[in-house]
């Protein structure tokens, strides 16, 4: 094997195309043999993965890049991910900036158009910018209230992206495909955000049939300063916290929380502390149900 096919399959986690393999000298004589004795395994048309390679998700995304041709761009979920901002990789690999009429297992092609600047190369892939990758998927997710949202505050929350980053990737494309849906994530994830998570958690709860708490409670611990708690249930001494980006993005902000919670917890109250991830699942009602019958 000549060490520029090597190359290839090392760079590729283990798949090469056969415009590659040609262009490095082989012949379609070596490269059938290779397929017939299954040293390499067809994966897609013309694209093919080592046999001794894992069949990781790098390698399915590898396949997927390779067949969907030089002008693939990655977007959506398979980009979160790449970027390292989902967990899991996707089910479908979405690719922008190529015809969408033709189709292949697990790959979706879309000429959605990608602004230069929102275009990037990750570790080899060619792939749309982070911002841009949080909004897409962020869109896409919304279909299930909360989701997208609680997308678009993680990657915030970690620092992956700023507000501003976001604004901007938005701002360079006009009328895209779920403007809609974007404008409001923003809207919902910026300064308006606290106002936004409280909202959601006061629906949880009550849609849950949970009573007995007071959403904006201000109490005076021990020292006599007023603190206010996002939702407390005052018979208890339970304290729910919300921790939404916009009002939770700086050292000084945590520090502040951090006083504020220690104060109550010294004062006797329970403190808990949620996150948008945290009310979109159900974690969320059943934490609050097992404070409240502790």
């Amino acid at each position: 094997m000549s060490t520029s096919v090597r190359e290839h399959l090392l760079r590729q986690a283990g798949v090469i195309s056969l415009s590659q393999a040609r262009e490095v000298g082989m012949t379609y004589r070596q490269v059938e043999h290779k397929v017939k004795t299954a040293e390499w395994l067809a994966v897609r048309h013309g694209v093919y993965r080592l046999h001794a390679a894992a069949p990781l998700p790098e390698t399915a995304l590898w396949a997927a890049l390779l067949w969907a041709g030089s002008l693939a761009l990655l977007t959506e979920q398979g980009a979160a991910w790449w970027w390292g901002l989902e967990r899991e990789a996707p089910a479908w690999w979405t690719f922008a900036g190529v015809p969408s009429g033709r189709a292949g297992a697990g790959v979706r092609l879309t000429r959605a158009f990608v602004d230069p600047r929102d275009r990037q190369r990750h570790r080899g892939i060619p792939v749309v910018s982070r911002p841009w990758a949080v909004l897409t998927t962020a869109a896409r997710w919304e279909h299930d209230p909360g989701r997208g949202i609680a997308l678009v505050d993680h990657a915030k929350q970690t620092r992956a992206v700023r507000q501003e980053d976001l604004q901007r990737s938005f701002g360079r494309h006009p009328g895209c495909w779920g403007s809609t849906t974007i404008r409001t994530l923003l809207l919902r994830t910026g300064d308006r955000a606290q106002s936004e998570l409280e909202r959601l958690a006061v629906s949880q709860l009550r849609r849950a049939g949970v009573t007995g708490f007071k959403p904006d409670l201000t109490v005076r611990p021990r020292d006599g300063q007023a603190v206010e708690i996002d939702i407390a249930f005052p018979d208890r001494r339970i304290a729910i916290e919300l921790d939404g980006y916009a009002f939770h993005s700086g050292a000084d902000a945590f520090r502040k929380d951090v006083r504020r919670g220690n104060k109550l917890m010294a004062d006797g109250w329970t403190v808990c502390r949620f996150t948008w991830d945290d009310l979109v699942s159900e974690e969320f009602i059943d934490v609050v149900r097992e404070l409240l019958c502790g």
